[in-house]
């Protein structure tokens, strides 16, 4: 009798557990879902409102170019066929298979699937090798959801670094399965995304012969890394890095290709050293996203090591900021980070594992909290208003003409057989036809100076015969047409501003016959009839400012803003006039004004070195005007 109420109350225990344990996975299953659609949301936002740039554009334009049957499209951007951008072969496939949607948007989507496929299989992972500890598949899921580096990483434009790392994901989990077959397949769509992806299938390699999980294996796939490293230095397909411009510091004159590049690393170690010093608040966010720990995991070192060092040598700083490209070491490392606490666990004390658990619960989440809610803000820069606009643009300009649009807003533009970045170039080349320009300098993730692009404005229309086709929220869409194919030198510059450049509140822009030149007339409101009106000025200097003004029946008034600042610094009041005059006003710059730009660093612990925003011009003037004022404004200037 007794035994049957044991077995009874063992069974009982039993199914409790069971179904503790399938809620738990149930739980999980919902938040990874909730993530998916919260990431997938973000990306349509981000398309919807035209927030990508420049590398999202070349993505983009072959995937276009590929779907309509162009099997070796040319990256206008960049001035060399596509393939020679990094040997991303998979593009092919994507795009030929995704044609049908005729939207590049499909890449995002395919970029944030990959995240979280690449979570899924370390969720796996994590729950065999934990013996299906709750808690440690609770910790792991913590430190991936709570990362915010994979989020910055789907945010800043597309890049097949998420597609490699959810196959090098698998990879790893058939060696660890002792799959064979499943390593070779998965490592060859690994090298398929690319030639950074073949220093995470060496790093993978390199992993299977330290473990001695199976040497053949770790072998073949180091050849196979090599072997496509060897690939695209023969075929010169790593032009959208190459080694001498991101590497060639370490031995000027020296370092073109990947021997000499080992070279250097090898005979150069205190320029390595500082450089590793000048960037270690970087190099530590990274390593904290994932809990430290997987630094020492044999199962996670190599991947480290081969991701996180090309980064943090590259003389592009940006590749060392958290973001798409330390994704491999997100997922690998944190799986690393999981093994050594299962060791300590085991092997160390029971009591140090929970207390370094609890340390690693308070770093993810920490993390979480002070940069998750940064991300909007970070990478969305317009509203509905300005998509708008864009999106009518979009429309007007034909896929056959040439292109050429603010780096800024630039993405989802790309989709077309001739489309370039303006980021601040002296020189554009046009092709026969009818070439368009879009220039936004007061909306999307933009560092031009909105100065230099109002000069360029102006100077394609006086100089060159642009005609202006669209103007509304400081966004102008110009048609140039060129005869022959040229290249237009854009190293004028001007003092004096037209007026259609900038953004009006409380106004309205007027043509002229020729739509060459435009005046601005205030409305029936009161309101700022100009702002936007940005200059790049040095402090502890006098400036004359100049504004030709007619028909003013009420007093205006001329607002100067530092806005790195958000300071007024001087007020001019402008009495009424019944004609025509050019106005002019003096202001002192105080060197005590200057406030640098603030950039979020996060905070404490969490916090890293961010890429620094492009110089800016801080100095705006606005103009103020009372209801029915009946002004209007031709052009303005800074002396």
């Amino acid at each position: 009798m007794s035994f049957l109420l044991d077995l009874s109350f063992d069974l009982k225990n039993k199914i409790k557990n069971l179904y503790k344990r399938s809620l738990f996975d149930y739980i999980v299953s919902a938040i990874i879902i909730i993530q998916s659609i919260l990431l997938i949301s973000f990306s349509f936002k981000q398309f919807c409102r035209f927030n990508l740039t420049h590398d999202f554009s070349i993505f983009s334009q072959a995937y276009y170019l590929i779907g309509h049957g162009d099997f070796n499209p040319f990256d206008t951007l960049q001035g060399f066929p596509y393939y020679q951008n990094h040997f991303e072969l998979i593009m092919w496939p994507i795009a030929i298979l995704f044609s049908p949607f005729n939207s590049s948007f499909i890449l995002l989507i395919i970029q944030d699937i990959s995240i979280i496929l690449s979570e899924i299989v370390i969720l796996v992972w994590v729950k065999q090798i934990s013996d299906d500890n709750l808690f440690v598949r609770f910790l792991t899921l913590i430190i991936l959801i709570c990362n915010p580096g994979l989020y910055w990483g789907a945010a800043w434009d597309f890049h097949f670094e998420s597609l490699a790392t959810f196959f090098l994901c698998v990879s790893l989990y058939s060696l660890y399965k002792d799959r064979t077959k499943s390593v070779i397949v998965f490592s060859f769509l690994t090298l398929l995304c690319g030639d950074v992806s073949a220093t995470y299938v060496i790093g993978a390699g390199i992993t299977s012969l330290i473990l001695r999980k199976n040497w053949k294996v770790g072998l073949t796939q180091i050849v196979m890394g090599l072997f496509l490293l060897v690939i695209v230095h023969l075929l010169d397909a790593n032009k959208g890095d190459a080694i001498s411009g991101s590497y060639g510091y370490l031995d000027p004159g020296r370092v073109n290709n990947l021997f000499s590049l080992f070279i250097a690393v090898i005979t150069h170690p205190l320029i390595v050293g500082r450089v590793f010093i000048d960037r270690f608040k970087d190099i530590y966010a990274n390593i904290s996203l994932i809990g430290f720990l997987g630094l020492f995991s044999l199962w996670s070192l190599p991947t480290i090591i081969t991701v996180l060092l090309p980064s943090a040598l590259a003389s592009y700083i940006a590749l060392i900021v958290p973001g798409f490209q330390s994704t491999p070491m997100y997922f690998v490392g944190t799986l690393g980070t999981i093994y050594i606490l299962m060791w300590l666990k085991q092997k160390v004390n029971y009591k140090f594992f929970w207390i370094v658990s609890m340390l690693l619960l308070i770093n993810s989440i920490g993390w979480g909290i002070v940069w998750l809610p940064k991300l909007d803000t970070t990478w969305i820069r317009n509203d509905d208003r300005d998509a708008k606009v864009l999106n009518l643009i979009d429309t007007i300009v034909p896929k056959k003409d040439e292109l050429i649009v603010q780096n800024g807003v630039s993405g989802r533009f790309a989709s077309r057989p001739y489309f370039y970045t303006y980021q601040g170039a002296s020189k554009i080349s046009l092709r026969q036809g009818n070439n368009y320009f879009i220039f936004a300098p007061y909306t999307g993730i933009e560092g031009s100076s909105t100065i230099k692009v109002d000069q360029v404005e102006n100077l394609l229309v006086k100089k060159f015969g642009a005609k202006i086709l669209f103007i509304k929220n400081g966004i102008i869409l110009l048609d140039l047409f060129s005869l022959n194919k040229k290249i237009i030198y854009l190293n004028g510059s001007s003092a004096s501003i037209p007026v259609w450049t900038l953004r009006s509140e409380e106004g309205h822009f007027s043509f002229n016959s020729n739509k060459k030149s435009i005046t601005l007339f205030s409305g029936v409101h009161s309101g700022y009839l100009l702002y936007g009106d940005y200059w790049n000025l040095l402090y502890g200097k006098e400036y004359i400012y100049h504004i030709k003004i007619k028909d003013l029946k009420g007093a205006a008034v001329v607002q100067l803003w530092d806005t790195s600042s958000n300071k007024l610094l001087e007020v001019r009041t402008i009495i009424p006039m019944p004609s025509f005059q050019n106005l002019k006003f003096k202001f002192f710059f105080n060197s005590s004004d200057y406030i640098r730009p603030y950039v979020f660093q996060g905070w404490g612990p969490f916090s890293d070195i961010p890429l620094q925003p492009t110089s800016k011009d801080s100095i705006e003037v606005r103009i103020w005007v009372p209801q029915y004022s009946d002004v209007s404004i031709s052009s303005i200037s800074m002396s």
